[in-house]
């Protein structure tokens, strides 16, 4: 679900990034200030990007973290009883 939301993202910024692209191209239309404002835009994009890559990254590690974990588990050393799934009044006590 993650890795669809991440996904959902980078298309979300490749997007917003052709369309910012699109206005800088259109310069003999643009005032200065619009062409500042475009720029600033694409330095937020490019710092929204890097963000989206720096948890992507962070996810990813945790993730190899998790499993290089659960690894170390001892096959066997795990056991649980299938056949109680109800506490009873004497297991509380």
């Amino acid at each position: 679900m993650r890795m669809k939301k991440a996904n959902n993202k980078r298309e979300q910024l490749r997007l917003i990034r052709k369309y910012l692209h699109g206005l800088m191209n259109d310069v003999e239309e643009r005032s200065f200030f619009d062409k500042i404002k475009i720029d600033e835009s694409l330095r937020r994009l490019a710092a929204a990007e890097v963000v989206l890559c720096k948890n992507y990254e962070f996810e990813q590690r945790r993730n190899e973290l998790f499993v290089e974990e659960l690894q170390k588990i001892v096959p066997g050393s795990l056991s649980f009883d299938s056949n109680r799934d109800i506490a009873t009044e004497t297991d509380i006590k």
